[in-house]
């Protein structure tokens, strides 16, 4: 069968709409049910360089970690 489930959630209503369906399915199927939030990549320059911004990353990962954790702690899952 299969050992997981990933819920991508990007905070679009399309992606919370299929949030119940794989809490079902891994409940059903035993299996852990694994939800991702993708931090975008950085912001390109004028010049077309790419700038590595090492604040800016750790607060786009503090702020993706924040919300996967208050939407894990509302299903009851805990971090």
């Amino acid at each position: 069968m299969f050992s997981g489930i990933i819920v991508p959630l990007d905070g679009s209503p399309l992606a919370e709409s299929a949030l119940p369906y794989a809490l079902a399915l891994g409940d059903a199927t035993g299996v852990p049910v694994t939800l991702v939030h993708v931090v975008p990549l950085p912001k390109l320059s004028l010049d077309y360089q790419l700038r590595y911004d090492a604040a800016e990353e750790a607060t786009l990962l503090a702020q993706a970690s924040g919300v996967l954790e208050v939407r894990a702690q509302s299903l009851g899952a805990g971090t």
